[in-house]
């Protein structure tokens, strides 16, 4: 059975300045892509973003020569809706890339 690209990546910022899901992102046809926060009605005094992607969408991240790359592209998108707030608090992430795991696909 045929497995598409996919990607879990988690941030971990300073400061929680995102909404606990965004669905859909604003970026067109982008069905397969979520952003949530992962300490959601947790008790934590993190402020982790996740970022989980199957499909065509993930590809634009899978596709990337490395998780520097990967992440960078993620602060990116981020700073382009909550105007620059995601390069301000960053502080560290962890990618799960499935599409690199020999035993999936």
């Amino acid at each position: 059975m045929p497995m598409p690209d996919g990607i879990k990546m988690f941030v971990e910022f300073s400061e929680d300045f995102y909404p606990d899901i965004l669905l859909n992102n604003g970026f067109e046809g982008a069905t397969e892509k979520t952003y949530y926060d992962i300490a959601f009605k947790k008790n934590s005094s993190k402020n982790i973003f996740g970022l989980f992607s199957v499909g065509e969408p993930s590809s634009e991240f899978t596709n990337l020569f490395d998780d520097n790359a990967r992440i960078e592209k993620m602060i990116e998108e981020l700073d382009e809706l909550y105007d620059g707030k995601a390069s301000a608090n960053y502080v560290k992430h962890l990618i799960q890339n499935w599409s690199a795991e020999p035993y999936i696909g």
